[in-house]
């Protein structure tokens, strides 16, 4: 009986798996664009240009996770917005492409059990 109730404190006191989130940004040929990577409405890294950003950082079961991508406001390689978030690297959980100039792409998601791995994509094309 003890031998449960010892296990039982342990799990108790156990921090929650750390899962890690990979996140990429390309808004090459489009100085006007912009992106946001978010983790429960803190936003984890922004910025845009014409230029490529990637990065990392961790997650919980339960944290809500946020890619934004803003079309830029003209030229080639402006008018297309897409985000995605994929679960343990295959698995499509959010996605969103918009066409035009100055639109807003979003995908949101909640972290789920069983997850491993994130991957966050923002981006002016598919």
């Amino acid at each position: 009986m003890g031998h449960l109730l010892s296990s039982a404190i342990k799990m108790q006191n156990s921090a929650p798996a750390t899962i890690t989130v990979s996140w990429f940004y390309d808004g090459a040929g489009c100085s006007t664009a912009s992106y946001a990577i978010k983790k429960n409405g803190v936003t984890e890294s922004s910025g845009g240009g014409g230029s490529t950003a990637n990065g990392s950082f961790t997650c919980i079961v339960g944290d809500t996770l946020v890619a934004e991508y803003t079309s830029g406001a003209k030229g080639f390689a402006c008018n297309t917005a897409f985000t995605e978030i994929l679960r343990n690297g295959v698995t499509i959980v959010a996605t969103d492409t918009q066409s035009g100039f100055n639109v807003l792409a979003t995908s949101s998601w909640t972290v789920t059990s069983g997850t491993t791995s994130v991957n966050m994509t923002a981006a002016g094309s598919v």
